[in-house]
C-alpha cells in the first residue's frame, strides 16, 4: 500500500476531507497530499500513501496547470465566486487589452497571497484572520507565470477562460485580482480547475464516485518517478545507504542539482542528493523485503 494515487476533486469538499475518506478506505495511517486545492477549486488533488509521504519533498511538482475562468466587473472578499462583493461597476476590457495584460504577466513578479488564504501569520491562518473582519498583514511572495493564454473571451458577459502555467505557490485568485487591477477593473476567479502538477496529470486521476476501489489507482514510486534520474543498485549498496553512507556514482556526474533515485529492481532503494565530485549522500532510505528500516539523513 505504497504509492501515489490521483483524485479529480470536485468542487466543495477540503483537501483534508478527500485525504480522512482515503484513510478510511484505504485503512492506512500514512496519507497526505502533495498540494492542497481551496474547497471550491476542482481537479487533480495527488495523495501520497504509505512511504511515498515521505518522497512528497522529493516529487517534481512542476509546473502547475490550472483552467480558470475570470469574471471582470466585480471583486470579491475570497476573490472567487464563493465571496461577498466588495467592488462592482468594472469595465469589460477590449479582448486586445486582455490579451496585451496576459503578456506582461509572463515572467516572475511579486504576488501578495489572498487575504482568505492558509498562509500563516504569527501562527494563525490569515483565512482566520480574514474572517474576524482583520486585514491580515500579507507579504508578496515571489512566483513565475511560465504561460497565461486566453483560451476564449466573451466581452458582452465580460467572462474569460484562461490557462495558466506556473510555479508553486503561485495563488490564481491573486493572480485573476492583479490581472484585473493592471486593466483597470475588478475580478473574480468563477472557477478554478487543476489539470497537472509536476509529472502527474489529470488523465491519470480517480473520480471520487470510485473512492471505495482507490487501491486499484495506487501508482508505485517507480512508475511516478520514471522519468527522473534513476540507478540500479545492490543490496551491498543499500546497507551503506542506511547508515547513511556516502556512495561513488561517476556515472551521475553533472547532476549536481537533481534527486537521484536509487532502485533494486523495481523497489525504491533510496533519494540521493550530490555531495562532492563523485559522491552522493542518502537523504531518505527505504526497507527492502522483511527488513524494516527507514532512515533520513541530513
Amino acid at each position: 500500500m505504497d504509492g501515489f494515487l490521483c483524485v479529480n476533486k470536485p468542487q466543495g469538499p477540503s483537501s483534508f476531507k478527500i485525504v480522512a475518506q482515503l484513510r478510511k478506505v484505504l485503512k492506512v495511517k500514512k496519507i497526505g497530499h502533495a498540494g492542497t486545492l481551496d474547497p471550491q477549486a476542482s481537479g487533480l488533488l495527488v495523495i501520497a500513501v504509505g512511504s511515498a509521504t515521505r518522497l512528497i519533498q522529493y516529487l517534481p511538482n512542476e509546473p502547475k496547470v490550472y483552467r480558470f475562468g475570470l469574471q471582470f466587473g466585480s471583486q470579491t472578499d475570497t476573490l472567487d465566486n464563493t465571496g461577498s462583493i466588495i467592488a462592482d461597476g468594472g469595465s469589460f476590457p477590449p479582448s486586445a487589452q486582455l490579451q496585451a495584460a496576459l503578456n506582461r504577466f509572463h515572467g516572475e513578479y511579486l504576488q501578495v497571497p489572498p487575504a482568505f488564504s492558509a498562509k500563516k501569520i504569527n501562527g494563525v491562518r490569515a483565512y482566520k484572520m480574514a474572517r474576524n473582519g482583520d486585514n491580515p498583514p500579507l507579504k508578496p511572495c515571489k512566483v513565475t507565470i511560465h504561460s497565461l493564454d486566453l483560451i476564449q473571451y466573451d466581452q458582452d458577459k465580460g467572462l474569460a477562460e484562461l490557462e495558466l502555467s506556473c510555479s508553486g505557490g503561485t495563488y490564481v485568485r491573486a493572480l485573476v485580482r492583479d490581472l484585473a487591477s493592471e486593466l483597470n477593473t475588478y475580478g473574480f476567479a468563477s472557477f478554478i480547475r487543476r489539470c497537472r502538477s509536476g509529472n502527474f496529470n489529470l488523465e491519470q486521476a480517480m473520480e471520487i464516485d470510485d473512492i471505495d476501489h482507490a487501491v486499484n489507482y495506487i501508482m508505485p514510486a517507480a512508475v511516478v518517478l520514471g522519468n527522473e534520474p534513476g540507478i540500479q543498485l545492490s543490496e551491498h549498496h543499500h546497507r551503506k545507504l542506511i547508515h547513511g553512507m556516502n556512495i561513488s556514482l561517476p556515472q551521475m556526474n553533472g547532476l549536481t542539482d537533481r534527486n537521484v533515485f536509487a532502485y533494486c529492481g523495481t523497489h525504491l532503494l533510496a533519494v540521493l542528493q550530490w555531495k562532492q565530485g563523485s559522491e552522493f549522500h542518502p537523504v531518505a532510505v527505504f526497507p527492502l523485503s522483511g527488513d524494516s528500516h527507514e532512515a533520513s539523513f541530513n
